[in-house]
């Protein structure tokens, strides 16, 4: 399955625009980079980097800039990125579509996009938070966060800053001023953020940097934020932004008069990547909106309720008020746009599903084949060593044949033999006759001598048993004589 089958339909191009920012924002230094001019339009995009492209944009698009990604997305975006890169315009620095207004779809270190307003507090004083960047020829930068402080009060935190080129692909950020508008007021703060960004893919819609660490560059915003320069890579996924440039300069820009009024508060940064903390805003807007209530005669603007005649008044001025009106469209195109994403995000979470499940059958239909592979392979083995071993036996056969003729040829040899040796004593024996004649007579005397010998031997055993047996007879007597005596000599003793 294609990745655009996977996750969608192709998304239609963001038309590039760049939001107004305030009068301060931006200040064009001509001349400085005019090798950086616009070139011809941009070659056209390679189908599979379109498809990584959807792919990547809507896997971002659900983490909420990152900080909803989990270790498994994470990796899944690191992977499209190393093949996406591939597809890059050749020295994106250099490029025309470097410029432009581009929403922050991800950062793998979510608190590296609006820094405090990320950490603790923040998003709960500071909720609907929208991070972007704008380049704008020749060098400008602008980081822009865009929030609803204590979720109603408009208000953004900005920095502003320059680029200088390194490479083809790399440039240096330089950030020296910024500005915070937390709803009821306003105020400036100077930096020295240094920071080294590589561009690791550009297109006409999206535009992916890795921020480089380097001990070498001054970083204020990190010194504070960390105690040091920041150790480890970040990587941000920008998409180009399509939203009205009228919309934003509404909702981002004080009118004169309240500009006057406003007073000062500390600066949030982004891509400052420090953890400093907010609730000291949440005090002082609190201040602040108190103030701003007693002048306009309000009561218990936030732990109070309103007259009847005040809240008949606001509404009165919210019917008459234009500005109110276009807030209103606003909050409902916002609405709608959230609904629209959430069905996007729910598509995309079924092609990543139905992603899933091609990518198991492909596994499994992949195993099958190396499955049946390998049973091919055992097959021809089987076959390999059964022709070896049928080779074995006919050679083995062969060399018994061979070990069978020469037993053969010697059995021959050995019979012939023999008969010529049985051939040889025949004529021995009728030369010798005579002799063996001689020798058996001598052999019969040589017998009757032994039979006499013989006889001789059980004479002289007869001989020694009689001899034996007189010597027991005279034993007896002698005992008899003792006997004898020794009973005369009782008798004369007893006399």
């Amino acid at each position: 399955m294609s990745v655009s089958k996977a996750f969608g339909a192709s998304r239609p191009r963001p038309v590039v625009s760049r939001a107004p920012v305030s009068r301060k924002a931006v200040v064009v230094r001509a001349g400085l980079f005019d090798f950086l001019a616009p070139k011809p339009a941009a070659p056209a995009v390679n189908p599979r980097a379109q498809e990584l492209s959807e792919a990547l944009i809507d896997i971002c698009s659900s983490t909420a800039a990152g900080s909803k990604a989990s270790s498994t997305t994470k990796q899944e975006i690191e992977e499209l990125v190393a093949e996406l890169a591939q597809y890059s315009v050749k020295n994106p620095v250099k490029s025309p579509l470097l410029w432009g207004t581009y929403d922050v779809l991800y950062c793998s270190k979510p608190t590296a996009v609006g820094g405090p307003l990320k950490a603790g507090a923040g998003p709960v004083v500071a909720p609907g938070q929208v991070a972007r960047q704008i380049l704008e020829a020749p060098d400008s930068l602008v980081n822009e966060v865009t929030f609803k402080a204590l979720g109603f009060l408009p208000g953004y935190s900005r920095q502003f800053g320059t680029i200088t080129p390194l490479s083809g692909d790399t440039f240096q950020l330089s950030i020296t001023e910024g500005e915070l508008n937390f709803g009821v007021t306003k105020q400036a703060k100077t930096f020295n953020i240094n920071r080294k960004i590589q561009i690791v893919y550009l297109d006409e819609t999206l535009r992916i940097a890795r921020f480089l660490p380097s001990e070498e560059l001054s970083d204020s915003e990190a010194e504070e934020a960390q105690g040091g320069p920041e150790s480890e890579q970040i990587l941000f996924v920008f998409a180009r932004s399509g939203q009205e440039a009228e919309e934003e300069a509404e909702e981002e820009e004080p009118a004169e008069e309240e500009q006057e009024e406003r007073a000062a508060s500390p600066v949030l940064g982004l891509f400052g990547g420090g953890t400093r903390k907010v609730e000291s805003f949440a005090t002082q807007v609190e201040r602040q909106v108190e103030q701003q209530r007693t002048r306009k005669g309000t009561q218990a603007f936030f732990l109070g309720g309103r007259s009847r005649d005040a809240e008949e008044e606001e509404e009165e001025e919210e019917r008459d008020d234009p500005r109110a009106a276009r807030e209103r469209e606003r909050a409902a195109a916002q609405a709608r746009k959230q609904r629209e994403a959430d069905e996007k995000r729910a598509a995309a979470e079924r092609a990543r599903q139905e992603a899933a499940s091609a990518k198991a059958a492909e596994q499994a239909r992949i195993a099958k084949e190396k499955e049946a592979a390998a049973k091919a392979r055992a097959a021809q083995e089987a076959r390999e060593r059964a022709e070896q071993e049928k080779a074995e036996r006919a050679e083995r056969q062969a060399a018994i044949r061979e070990q069978l003729a020469e037993l053969s040829e010697e059995l021959k040899e050995a019979q012939a033999e023999a008969r010529e040796a049985a051939k040889a004593a025949r004529e021995v024996a009728r030369e010798n006759q005579g002799v063996l004649k001689q020798v058996a007579a001598a052999e019969g005397s040589i017998r009757q001598a032994e039979q006499e010998v013989e006889q001789v031997s059980v004479a002289l055993e007869e001989a020694g048993q009689a001899r034996k047996a007189a010597e027991q007879q005279l034993k007896q007597a002698q005992q008899a004589v003792k006997e004898a005596e020794a009973a005369y000599k009782q008798k004369v003793a007893a006399r």
